[in-house]
C-alpha cells in the first residue's frame, strides 16, 4: 500500500516537472518555429492543447478518434485529425505526436507553429 501511495506521489511530482518544462519548451518552439522531441506519457497533449488554447491555435493529431475525445475533455474546438484540418478554419496550428510533420509540412508548411515528435 505505501509503495503504491509513493508512487503515485512520484509520478505527480514528474508530471508537474514536465509539464512545466513542456510549457517553457513550447514558448522557445512558437518564437522559433521548432519542434521538440520529448519522452512518451508524461503530459505532452496536455500541454500542448493549454498552449493551443492560449493562444487560439489549432492542435493536429494523428487520428479523429482521438481529436473528438479531446474535444470533448478539453472543451476546445480546434482540434483535428491531420486529414480533417483547414486552414480556412483556424490559419496557425501546432502538432502532437504520431502526425507525419512532413505530409503536414508539404501541406500547411506556413502555418505550422510548433509541436512534439518522437
Amino acid at each position: 500500500m505505501l509503495k503504491k501511495v509513493r508512487r503515485r506521489i512520484v509520478e505527480k511530482f514528474y508530471f508537474f516537472v514536465f509539464a512545466r518544462y513542456y510549457k517553457r519548451l513550447l514558448e522557445a518552439g512558437g518564437e522559433k518555429g521548432v519542434a521538440v522531441i520529448p519522452f512518451r506519457c508524461t503530459g505532452k497533449t496536455t500541454s500542448l492543447v493549454k498552449y493551443a488554447k492560449k493562444y487560439g491555435y489549432a492542435v493536429i493529431v494523428p487520428d479523429m478518434r482521438l481529436a473528438w475525445h479531446l474535444k470533448k475533455q478539453f472543451g476546445y474546438g480546434y482540434i483535428y485529425s491531420i486529414e480533417q484540418y483547414r486552414p480556412e478554419v483556424c490559419s496557425k496550428c501546432v502538432f502532437d505526436t504520431g502526425v507525419d510533420v512532413d505530409k503536414l509540412m508539404w501541406m500547411h508548411g506556413s502555418h505550422v507553429v510548433t509541436g512534439f515528435r518522437y
